[in-house]
């Protein structure tokens, strides 16, 4: 990766002069902007490439612009939600959100390889430019019978921030004097505005689609339930806004649910000698540098509440979150060998073994949360946890993933992901988490490992 980056920004023409940001990556809200954006200043090194629309093909969702001008893609354009009514009309008060997921970015190099697809992820994770005007559906909104969420209104958080949903930032400068001397562009990470004006707008709504007179879904107030969904990033987008969304919509009597995939990592005292060294880490790097000095980071209120200003860092960590300060209902899937959120355990000499025992009393935990968490007490029913043992990130995006794999429960009864979710949406308490090694789960071949 940094030979080929070198490469290109050798070849880069000088920027304009940047007077804000700083060394080491670090960047600034409010930037200059005489430095340019970051599609200008990456014309060069990129190329003229077609990233693709970022959604499945389809006609079952449709788009909708968002016009409030906080809400901004990485590049400046508008962010973007794809909508679908209710099946029928007696499921008009029912609602699945899904918030995208797909990694992040944080610094000038990281920034730059996504914008240039020469990874995994392209400009389409980061601009709305390229999204078309409708979408397919993946598992979640499936109409198919047995499909819990298949009904209900439908709405697709298109994701293009690279921050996991939780920035509040504009015009953030990126530059590193110290690897890429004289070089700098800008960017915004606005993945928490683009929800606010998201729910927002639905609930003024009801909302028609941009190009499609024909697919309108009724005022977000009039609803009755709400589940609020994401994987991976979109995963921890929705931890951060569960708690937000419950707020804004419970004047109106509206029962709200989340459902994470793929992100609830491993609590530091799970980790052992690690633990000690990534919480530094976190603590005086990443929340520092990255959550609140380049994205703002959208942080859950009671949290802040709870917590003296030197331990709000640890409101921006997912791992204490889900077991503190979540106190809306939830349910999470998260796989005991997920190499794309374990990785940074890995990369400090943890076998996946380990790995797999350590995450396996973390989601115990969590799932205990009711008893043991700071607010606990605020709490009405326990989180449900389904923990496979397959080293497949996300559980929610493919069928076999959703639908047929499957872990088997103490009482020796087989759990699907789906069905998982179902038992535990209906009210009965489910804890269903494998081994290590594996002895529960039944996996279909990996699709989504990380490697």
């Amino acid at each position: 990766m940094l030979p080929l980056l070198l490469l290109v920004l050798a070849c880069k023409p000088d920027p304009a002069p940047a007077d804000s940001g700083g060394d080491g990556g670090t960047g600034s809200d409010g930037g200059t902007t005489e430095v340019p954006m970051i599609d200008l200043a990456l014309a060069d090194w990129c190329g003229d490439y077609e990233p693709g629309t970022g959604v499945e093909q389809g006609s079952d969702l449709w788009k909708v612009t968002l016009t409030d001008p906080a809400a901004v893609c990485n590049d400046g354009s508008p962010g973007v939600m794809y909508i679908r009514p209710a099946a029928d009309p007696k499921f008009a008060d029912q609602w699945v959100f899904y918030l995208q997921g797909g990694s992040t970015c944080q610094d000038l190099e990281s920034c730059a390889v996504r914008w240039c697809g020469t990874e995994k992820y392209t400009k389409a994770k980061m601009s709305s430019t390229w999204t078309a005007e409708s979408a397919g559906q993946g598992p979640l909104f499936t109409r198919e019978e047995g499909n819990p969420t298949g009904a209900a209104n439908q709405v697709l958080l298109y994701y293009c921030s690279s921050d996991a949903w939780g920035g509040t930032r504009a015009d953030v400068v990126l530059q590193d004097e110290e690897s890429y001397p004289g070089e700098a562009y800008r960017l915004h990470f606005r993945g928490h505005e683009i929800v606010r004006a998201a729910v927002e707008r639905l609930m003024a709504g009801p909302v028609t689609a941009d190009s499609n007179p024909e697919v309108t879904v009724p005022a977000l107030t009039t609803a009755a339930r709400v589940l609020w969904a994401g994987s991976s990033a979109g995963g921890r987008g929705a931890e951060l806004h569960l708690d937000w969304v419950a707020d804004q919509l419970s004047p109106h009597g509206t029962e709200v649910i989340g459902w994470f995939d793929a992100h609830v990592p491993i609590l530091y005292d799970d980790m052992g000698a690690q633990g000690a060294e990534l919480m530094a880490y976190d603590r005086d790097v990443r929340w520092v540098d990255v959550y609140d000095g380049r994205y703002g980071l959208f942080l859950d209120s009671s949290c802040e509440a709870m917590h003296a200003e030197e331990d709000r860092w640890l409101c921006g960590n997912s791992e204490h979150l889900v077991l503190h300060h979540v106190t809306t209902p939830f349910f999470a899937r998260q796989d005991l060998r997920d190499r794309v959120v374990g990785e940074r355990y890995l990369a400090l000499g943890a076998t996946e073994a380990e790995m797999a025992t350590a995450w396996a009393l973390t989601l115990d935990r969590v799932a205990q949360a009711r008893s043991t968490g700071e607010e606990g007490h605020r709490m009405t029913r326990d989180p449900g946890m389904y923990g496979p043992n397959c080293a497949q990130h996300v559980g929610m995006n493919e069928e076999e993933w959703y639908a047929e794999a499957t872990v088997e429960a103490e009482d020796g009864t087989l759990y699907t992901h789906r069905g998982a979710f179902l038992t535990w949406y209906l009210g009965a308490p489910l804890e269903v988490i494998d081994t290590q090694p594996s002895s529960r789960s039944v996996c279909p071949a990996t699709t989504d490992s990380g490697g």
